[in-house]
């Protein structure tokens, strides 16, 4: 097995924008872009960097979908169905928990790391 190395720059992630369902989006641009970096063969792990710019959009995280987040740049808000809520700003990590449903705020333009599972379950 040979380690390859994930390079995460100040440099704006590369590639086209990307368009969340309409449906998502409650308010702002409706546009992200995603550069996957790393997807192990079973595609239940993998890692890369996502970038947005103002917006609030619903999101719904798989019970088996367990994401890790480092703000690199600019400021998120998470509401949860439950009412919690939470700020991270630039160099704050933190995971978002299988099955968590809420909204997603991205203050201003946003770039993020994240590292994810997407468990499957099922005989």
């Amino acid at each position: 097995m040979t380690l390859r190395p994930i390079l995460v720059t100040a440099a704006p992630v590369p590639g086209p924008q990307e368009r969340y369902p309409i449906d998502k989006v409650l308010q702002g641009q409706p546009t992200y872009k995603l550069s996957q970096q790393y997807e192990e063969p079973t595609a239940q792990f993998f890692s890369g960097t996502w970038e947005a710019g103002p917006c609030v959009i619903n999101v719904c995280y798989a019970s088996g979908e367990h994401e890790f987040c480092v703000i690199l740049e600019g400021e998120v808000r998470l509401v949860g169905n439950d009412g919690h809520c939470m700020t991270a700003r630039s160099g704050d990590a933190f995971v978002v928990p299988g099955g968590w449903q809420g909204t997603w705020e991205c203050v201003g333009r946003v770039r993020k790391y994240y590292a994810s599972t997407l468990l499957k379950t099922g005989a």
